[in-house]
């Protein structure tokens, strides 16, 4: 299924100051975007919000232990966590694999992985309600 996220991600961002036509925005976003489309090409608008979510928690467990001076278990290991057991189909593969892109990129580039997957998760819900709109118009007709 095709979906118009890359415009909608757009769109999310504007909810930070950064204007639709990526001035501002920082460079790894560029990047990061493709694999995040991933996540909603493959699992679909609904499943890929509960995803995005679990990466914002994992991210936040890892900053926790970082902040606490802990041992770190890495940010995969955290978001194996919260996801819990999934169905390793190829496309959930994908998806994981695109989500531990997406915060290797942000650490490089030295980006806001909280607010990128906060901008992914409002395109997504945008994204959940235009496929829910498309599915009851052609129920309907």
């Amino acid at each position: 299924m095709t979906h118009d996220f890359g415009f909608r991600l757009a769109h999310a961002m504007g909810h930070y100051g950064l204007s639709a036509d990526a001035d501002g925005w920082p460079a790894g976003i560029e990047h990061a975007a493709p694999f995040l489309s991933i996540v909603v090409n493959e699992l679909g608008p609904d499943e890929a919000g509960t995803w995005i979510d679990g990466a914002r928690r994992a991210y936040a467990r890892e900053n926790e232990a970082k902040l606490a001076r802990t041992y770190r278990f890495g940010f995969p290991h955290y978001l194996t966590l919260e996801l819990g057991d999934f169905e390793n189909t190829l496309g959930r593969v994908a998806a994981w694999e695109a989500l531990k892109a997406v915060h290797e990129l942000a650490r490089y580039e030295n980006m806001d992985l909280d607010m990128l997957l906060d901008c992914a998760r409002r395109a997504v819900t945008r994204e959940a309600v235009a496929t829910a709109t498309t599915a009851l118009t052609a129920q309907r007709s």
